[in-house]
């Protein structure tokens, strides 16, 4: 098959004279038939392991993975997305999955859709809706043609992350107004010795507004010292 041998067939004749060659091509014929019925059945197996392998993969995660067509219809998803849906898989596919969602979204899953075929590229959107952060992620896949044939969409739920970013925006205020009503100077450099924060007292002292100075180093705050 394709220059490669995959296998070999053994014939045997009672008859002393060798083959024909009407019988040795009509031999030949036949092998090749048999390599290729044999390559065939080999790259289905490899394919069905490989899917195997894929849904395992999705699966295994707990966040929401789907691949749709590029009219939005859905081709598979992961276990977690049919759980979400509560619907199995099968009765799912070839279904658009904005027929799932709330009317006020369908047009914003719409454009995102539109704008990975139309750019080509993977588009990364963060919404929220009904208090729940979700962090989707729309990658292209391209097939033989170079066009965009699937989309896969992974959907992360992000409302701890953004918890985190909550809390830690409060305490960095709670910080501010702290060291903002020390009447004394407080600076904040790195260790390059860039002021990354000065509290007003210092501005009073330097006679220039904080952020102004915030970026600078800090030997260009100081007066020259001449010997």
């Amino acid at each position: 098959y394709q220059g490669r041998v995959l296998g070999c067939i053994n014939v045997a004749s009672h008859v002393t004279p060798q083959f024909t060659p009407f019988a040795r091509r009509a031999l030949e014929v036949i092998s090749a038939e048999i390599g290729n019925i044999a390559v065939f059945f080999k790259n289905k197996l490899a394919l069905r392991q490989s899917e195997r392998n894929w849904h395992t993969i999705l699966n295994a995660v707990d966040d929401l993975v789907m691949m749709v067509d590029p009219l939005g219809r859905l081709v598979t998803a992961n276990e977690t997305f049919s759980r979400y849906l509560r619907k199995p898989v099968e009765e799912l596919a070839g279904i658009e999955i904005v027929k799932f969602l709330r009317p006020e979204v369908v047009e914003l899953r719409k454009k995102n859709l539109e704008k990975v075929l139309t750019e080509r590229r993977m588009v990364r959107v963060v919404e929220e809706i009904d208090n729940i952060w979700r962090e989707n992620s729309l990658y292209p896949i391209f097939g033989d043609d170079g066009q965009v044939h699937r989309v896969v969409i992974y959907s992360r739920n992000i409302n701890e992350q953004k918890r985190y970013e909550e809390a830690l925006r409060t305490s960095e205020e709670k910080y501010r107004g702290l060291m903002e009503s020390l009447d004394n100077v407080v600076i904040s450099i790195d260790r390059d010795g860039v002021l990354l924060f000065a509290n007003d007292h210092v501005a009073r002292v330097f006679g220039q507004a904080a952020d102004v100075m915030i970026g600078r180093h800090v030997r260009d705050l100081l007066p020259d010292r001449k010997s």
